[in-house]
């Protein structure tokens, strides 16, 4: 009886102590996935701003070819001698530059 008690003993401490390193290791465990996490959410965001440029902005016309007329198709006017117009030929879109004095105070 003394014998098999001491074993229990012995089988009990040795229990308790692997419990203590596996509640370590445990404990361990629990920061990994939380830097998973944060390094789950922020690769979804880089993707998803990298989603955002490529399928949304690549159409957007850049802004060097905004400032001039030149990427903007205006309406031809055709003129007589006397300068009155006769004609105005378009394609899709009549548009015609106006200068910002010519323009009402409130539009």
């Amino acid at each position: 009886m003394i014998i098999i008690s001491g074993i229990k003993n012995k089988t009990l401490a040795f229990r308790n102590r692997i419990s203590k390193i596996f509640a370590k290791k445990q404990k361990e465990k629990k920061k990994i996935p939380l830097l998973l996490k944060i390094s789950f959410v922020i690769s979804v965001l880089v993707f998803l701003i990298l989603l955002f440029f490529f399928l949304i902005l690549k159409d957007m016309p850049s802004p060097n070819k905004l400032r001039g007329y030149n990427s903007v198709p205006l309406s031809t006017h055709i003129y007589d001698r006397k300068g009155r117009l006769l004609y105005e030929v378009y394609r899709n879109q009549n548009r015609t530059p106006v200068s910002l004095k010519k323009l009402p105070k409130y539009v």
